[in-house]
C-alpha cells in the first residue's frame, strides 16, 4: 500500500512540474536554446613581392590561425592558446595567394595568423630570397546574423622579399 501511495505522489508532483514548465537552461541564465552550431566564414589571402615590386611565383606560405579562450562566468576552462594545423600555400604567377574556409571550419573566429613566407625553388622565379615570419590582423568583413553565424573574417598580408647573399 506504501508504495502504491508513494508512487501515486510521484506521479503527481511530476506531472505538476511539468506542467509548470522549468526550465534549466534559462533558470541558470545561458539564454534560449537553439539548434545549430557557431561558425564563421575565414580567408587568408596575399601578395609576395621582390624589393622592386615583382610578384614572385612559387614562394611557399604556411598559415596558422591562432586564438585565444577567456574564462567566462559559468564555463570552466583554464586561459589558453589555441592553434589549428598549418596550412600551406603557393604563390601563383601574380605573387598571390589565397584560402578559403568554409563555415563550419572557422567554429572560433581566430585573433591573428602567423604566416611563414619562404623561398622553395632557390634561383628559379627571381632569386634566392630571405625567409619571414609576419602576424597577420584579422578583420571582419561581414556582420554576422545575430544567432549562429558570426560573420565573415580574413587575414590579409603583403610581403616584399630580400634576396639572399648566399
Amino acid at each position: 500500500m506504501k508504495k502504491k501511495a508513494r508512487h501515486l505522489i510521484e506521479l503527481l508532483f511530476g506531472s505538476i512540474l511539468s506542467l509548470l514548465g522549468f526550465s534549466g537552461c534559462e533558470i541558470i541564465g545561458l539564454g534560449r536554446e537553439e539548434y545549430g552550431q557557431p561558425h564563421a566564414d575565414f580567408k587568408v589571402l596575399g601578395e609576395v613581392t621582390d624589393m622592386d615590386g615583382k610578384p614572385i611565383k612559387g614562394i611557399r606560405v604556411v598559415s596558422q590561425r591562432h586564438w585565444h579562450l577567456n574564462n567566462r562566468p559559468g564555463v570552466i576552462y583554464d586561459e589558453n592558446d589555441g592553434y589549428l594545423p598549418k596550412d600551406t600555400l603557393y604563390t601563383d604567377e601574380n605573387g598571390k595567394f589565397e584560402k578559403a574556409y568554409g563555415s563550419w571550419d572557422t567554429v572560433i573566429v581566430p585573433m591573428d595568423v602567423g604566416f611563414v613566407i619562404e623561398d622553395i625553388d632557390g634561383e628559379e622565379n627571381g632569386g634566392n630570397f630571405v625567409k619571414q615570419e609576419i602576424v597577420g590582423e584579422v578583420k571582419q568583413t561581414k556582420k554576422g546574423d545575430g544567432h549562429w553565424y558570426d560573420g565573415a573574417y580574413e587575414s590579409e598580408i603583403s610581403v616584399k622579399m630580400e634576396k639572399s647573399d648566399k
